[in-house]
């Protein structure tokens, strides 16, 4: 009898694949690569071509080149070659009449139950290739014609996702019935971990899109249950809310676990403020504590440690571990500007203008994605430090930044195609940060170089504000904020005095929802805040919510005199609407929220504003979590 080798047998390529996979989570996420072609140098079995593809996968999303991108597709084209390889060979008559009847469906139980254990494997290596392969176009979309294309490659893969998962149900279902046991032992955990994978994420996936498509998602037989994706992604790794460690150690799990582990923390703690349902830091906390002691050399790592700490108020341990993630980056310079990003806004949350200014600079030098909002950011910080005259220069950049950023060339190109309308403010808010910027520069020349707590304004658009631990709010901002009201209280009876007639009441108007918002953090933190020591503040609780509420009314009863920032009476409502959940006045909560959400005009005039205001879709996101949240009585 002929021995098994890896070429007569893929799946003893697993091991080694599931080494080369805890290297990529290592200190050198090349060696991955590098490993996988010493085991198979033409990479021509099953699983050398996948983990090679994957691996060009994450590396073309870590640096976002376009020669990265265009070798990983590259990759997926060879890999997709050999999957088909191992697949179960299909008619073509068969597929026509798996359309119309669903027993020759090669998606269909009776298909499925009829693969081999290699063809199982490679059918779920297709349907991540069809799904990593889409997102790597989609990067690289510039057309209605690729776009539509790719979403139905992405489509299809998640419909074998689902498929498969319903085999693995079925199989465990009728072994449960002979014995004690809950899952079947002929299927290997590596493939386990894989369906977990994919029907998790492809259901987290297609929970997060406008119900006005779950109708077409309902078509392609695919779900889109946020619970179901939550516990799927848990489950190779045994994670629970009853225990801090997993159930399943590094030595017995599945190669895809990693992976899953990575998207649960990643969803807990990207989506806090817009999407409450589902989201626990909690369970993030304990991911990302076993994931830095598994992998303490890791960029990955350290990036995630940074996240939980923005999302516990813990902005200096969080600057802390993005240094970290830039000392490990290596020559991955999208991670870098991402890490300076985070420190720019940590920074910004403790009210250290100068730290924050120096990673600004740093973006405005090195960064290309967005070079308007990283020019704001950097001008912002220079006019909190008093250099008006550098900051004008940079200011007035803005408009011609902004034509040539990223989001702007992304917003043309589908804008010019028939019937299509992309504002960049919205689809994803990819510009939202610069079209405010480009707002907030005309502003500032039209009133002769002038902007009211510009500093502050920043940190709470990049919700940072709300990530400010309550010692700062209280003791720095809230007094910064109390010398502009004091200013502008004296003009309140003659606006027309006021800097030349110019801007009062939107100045009112900021400075008291400023006030508002830092006051309300100070009564009622972030219900996930874990605060860094000596955070007391010299403010009751009460005496912060009285100061915040008659700041939110003020805001409130004087925006519909505002000129320009319109957003700030829509936010302001929001904000209003949170310090109101946490007085148990839900019902008034509500009604602050459905006005949001009403696309009614709460100006004076529905004139008064062309277009949208700054924000609108990320707020009508945040108002939609944030009934949800209380939907599930728990306060905002």
């Amino acid at each position: 009898m002929t021995p098994l080798t890896a070429d007569t047998d893929p799946l003893l390529d697993l091991p080694k694949l599931h080494e080369a996979m805890n290297l990529l989570f290592g200190p050198r996420v090349e060696d991955a690569a590098e490993y996988i072609c010493k085991v198979d140098p033409k990479r021509q079995r099953l699983y050398t071509a996948h983990g090679f593809a994957a691996m060009k996968c994450m590396n073309a999303f870590l640096t976002f080149e376009r020669k990265d991108l265009l070798d990983a597709l590259q990759a997926f084209q060879h890999d997709l070659e050999v999957i088909n390889r191992y697949r179960k060979p299909s008619l073509l008559a068969n597929r026509l009449a798996g359309m119309f009847l669903s027993v020759y469906s090669t998606t269909g139980r009776r298909w499925i139950r009829s693969m081999t254990v290699v063809e199982l494997h490679a059918e779920l290596a297709y349907a991540e290739a069809l799904f990593a392969n889409a997102l790597v176009a989609l990067a690289c979309a510039s057309s209605w014609t690729v776009f539509f294309k790719e979403a139905f490659h992405m489509m299809t893969g998640f419909k074998i996702y689902m498929a498969l998962g319903k085999f693995v149900e079925e199989m465990d279902a009728q072994f449960a019935i002979h014995s004690e046991g809950s899952e079947d032992p002929s299927i290997d955990v590596h493939f386990r971990s894989g369906i977990c994978f994919g029907v998790g994420i492809a259901n987290l996936i297609l929970s997060l899109i406008p119900s006005k498509l779950r109708s077409i998602v309902k078509a392609w037989d695919c779900k889109a249950d946020r619970r179901v994706a939550l516990d799927l992604l848990a489950k190779p790794g045994g994670w629970s809310e009853d225990h801090d460690q997993p159930s399943v150690e590094a030595e017995v799990e599945g190669f895809r676990r990693s992976f899953c582990d990575m998207s649960l923390g990643l969803f807990h703690m990207a989506f806090p403020s817009v999407v409450h349902n589902g989201v626990d830091i909690k369970v993030a906390r304990k991911i990302v504590e076993w994931n830095v002691r598994r992998f303490p050399d890791s960029f990955f790592a350290s990036g995630t440690a940074g996240r939980l700490h923005v999302c516990q108020v813990r902005p200096s341990d969080a600057i802390r571990c993005f240094k970290e993630m830039i000392e490990r980056a290596g020559e991955f310079y999208t991670v870098r500007h991402m890490s300076n990003w985070e420190i720019a806004l940590a920074n910004l949350s403790l009210w250290d203008i100068e730290e924050s200014k120096k990673s600004w600079k740093y973006l405005v030098t090195e960064a290309t994605w967005s070079r308007a909002t990283y020019v704001y950011g950097y001008a912002v910080c220079l006019l909190e430090s008093g250099d008006v005259e550098e900051a004008t220069k940079q200011l007035d950049s803005i408009p011609q930044l902004a034509a040539k950023s990223i989001p702007q060339e992304i917003s043309r190109r589908l804008g010019s195609l028939p019937g299509a309308s992309v504002p960049y403010d919205t689809a994803f808010e990819l510009a939202r940060f610069q079209k405010f910027a480009q707002r907030k520069a005309q502003k500032f020349k039209s009133q002769a170089r002038r902007l009211m707590l510009p500093g502050l304004e920043l940190a709470y658009i990049n919700l940072a504000l709300m990530r400010a631990p309550p010692a700062i709010l209280a003791g720095t901002m809230l007094p910064l904020i109390r010398r502009a009201r004091n200013k502008l209280k004296g003009y309140f009876d003659r606006p027309d005095w006021y800097e030349n007639g110019r801007g009062y009441w939107d100045d009112l108007c900021l400075a008291c929802f400023l006030e508002g918002v830092c006051a309300s953090y100070v009564a009622y933190s972030n219900p996930d805040a874990h605060p860094e020591n000596n955070d007391e503040t010299h403010i009751t609780r009460e005496a912060a919510e009285a100061l915040a509420t008659d700041a939110f009314e003020c805001a409130i009863a004087n925006g519909k005199k505002i000129e320009v920032d319109h957003y700030l009476l829509y936010h302001a409502y929001f904000e209003y609407a949170r310090l109101l959940s946490h007085q148990n006045k839900e019902t008034e909560a509500r009604c602050h929220l459905n006005l949001i959400l009403s696309g009614k005009s709460l100006e004076a005039s529905p004139s008064a504003r062309k277009g949208k205001y700054s924000m609108q879709t990320a707020l009508k996101l945040r108002a939609r979590g944030a009934l949800t949240k209380l939907d599930q009585g728990k306060p905002l």
